[in-house]
């Protein structure tokens, strides 16, 4: 009886988790318009060839970061690695990005461009959804 309850909490608890996880998922793709655009300049070339991401060399000095990414939005920073998502990414064609922190990465944020709206147009700017914090 012992571990036929055991299973069955065991059971439980990782059809909680995925549930928990799939929604995070939708929220972070709902949310992802409204996060910071961010450009990834590294020193090495990271060979990030993923669809809305691009990639360009910068003359630089020697040691300087040489290589710019730009497309990508910072979803989390969760120990010693970020995790970053295309600006364009969808669930049915993504993929997402991990880099470690290191000195030979510099990240620059800057804020999501807003919607242009038509003079005289009764359509307000998008807000972000309520309750998610980037």
């Amino acid at each position: 009886m012992f571990l036929l309850v055991s299973a069955g909490l065991f059971w439980a608890a990782i059809d909680y988790s995925a549930s928990v996880g799939r929604q995070r998922g939708m929220d972070v793709a709902a949310a992802l318009e409204y996060m910071p655009n961010v450009t990834v300049y590294s020193k090495e070339n990271l060979r990030i060839a993923v669809p809305g991401v691009r990639v360009d060399t910068c003359p630089a000095d020697d040691g300087a970061h040489r290589f710019r990414y730009t497309g990508l939005k910072l979803v989390i920073e969760s120990g010693e690695q970020r995790f970053f998502l295309p600006a364009t990414w969808t669930p049915e064609r993504g993929t997402a990005i991990v880099l470690p922190r290191s000195d030979s990465v510099r990240l620059e944020f800057s804020a999501r461009t807003p919607p242009r709206i038509a003079e005289g147009s009764n359509h307000e700017a998008s807000v972000a959804p309520e309750g998610l914090l980037f």
